[in-house]
């Protein structure tokens, strides 16, 4: 019995240790974004078309640096070869009227946010340390990179695999906004993201043609077994994006004025957890591009597993302006409202 209660007392120290360790880590690169100082990035490497990351802390700084629009990173994307994204595939349908395969779609479904599109190759492949990661309808599948050849058995029945595999997506931590009368609406996998901001015009220049612009908040949740604990990555993303109108309504590409100045209030509901973004934040930018603009407005990470209330609670305000490069005046937009989530 004294041996019971010793192995208890070891196991509890230890999870104590190992969270007060990611505690302090997640605490100094919050601290570092404060400052200005952010970790470097690591340079992707691709082997055999997928991208090669050291650990699951290089992976999400990179996926982080997307997702708050870096322009060096941008960079880094471009001047990869031998590299075909599972973003790119998607995109490929985005300027014709040709549906998008199921296949694909489900990578929409679960929520996968375009800044881990861009990461993982056109079959949803990426390598993180010593294994192949495969992310497929609502799971990410993990295999020993010496044992890479039974990816494809895998992926013929999912279901059937023995391989480790842990649980990602939109309905993991559901999202709380206010609405413009301050009542609570919950966005989760049922409703996706919420858009409820769109502006539809007609554009004159350089192009001519139905659009609409479109804000949005997006919420996704990534997870792995680090061999001792469960993982997981959450985050709200704002995307401030543009559309065309075929048959349905797509992505355009056309280069936008686009601006922001806004403040953020977020909790996170769940276990135990330490913010990357602080919980009151101010966010404020002025780019000129095309596609979307994103911004991660509220971050957390840490272990354990997630109870029935677990979500985030969000107060987004302030004003977002986009104006198309080239079109007439009047087809600017200047988004305000406190909140507009």
């Amino acid at each position: 019995m004294k041996i019971s209660f010793v192995r208890i007392a070891v196991v509890l120290l230890t999870a104590i240790t190992l969270f007060s360790c990611k505690k302090e880590k997640l605490d100094s690169v919050a601290a570092a974004k404060e400052k200005g100082k952010i970790p470097e990035i690591q340079n992707p490497v691709v082997e055999n078309n997928r991208m090669v990351f050291s650990s699951h802390d290089a992976f999400y700084k990179f996926v982080d640096a997307i997702d708050n629009n870096d322009p060096a990173v941008s960079e880094k994307l471009e001047r990869l070869q031998g590299f075909t994204s599972l973003y790119n595939r998607i995109k490929t349908y985005d300027l014709s009227e040709e549906e998008l395969p199921a296949s694909l779609n489900s990578y929409l479904e679960f929520g996968l946010p375009e800044s881990f599109q861009r990461v993982l190759n056109a079959e949803g492949e990426v390598i993180i340390g010593d294994q192949l990661v495969w992310y497929n309808n609502s799971y990410k599948y993990f295999i020993n990179k010496a044992e890479s050849g039974k990816l494809q058995s895998i992926k013929e029945n999912p279901d059937a695999s023995d391989v480790r595999k842990t649980k990602v997506g939109k309905e993991l931590t559901p999202v709380n906004f206010k609405n413009a009368d301050q009542a609570r609406v919950w966005m989760g996998l049922a409703n996706g993201p919420d858009a409820r901001h769109q502006r539809e015009f007609w554009q004159n220049a350089p192009s001519a043609g139905n659009r609409k612009y479109v804000h949005e908040i997006q919420a996704y949740t990534d997870s792995y077994f680090d061999g001792i604990f469960y993982q997981w990555n959450s985050r709200v993303i704002l995307r401030i994006k543009m559309e065309w109108r075929g048959k349905k309504w797509k992505p355009a590409g056309e280069t936008r004025q686009i601006s922001y100045n806004l403040t953020s209030s977020n909790v996170f509901y769940g276990p135990p957890f330490g913010y990357l973004i602080p919980a009151n934040t101010t966010f404020t930018d002025n780019v000129t591009q095309s596609g979307d603009v994103s911004r991660m407005v509220a971050q957390a990470a840490g272990s354990g597993t997630f109870g029935s209330g677990s979500g985030w609670s969000i107060e987004l305000s302030g004003t977002i302006y986009q104006h198309v490069v080239g079109d007439v005046q009047s087809n600017e937009w200047y988004n305000t409202g406190n909140p507009l989530w």
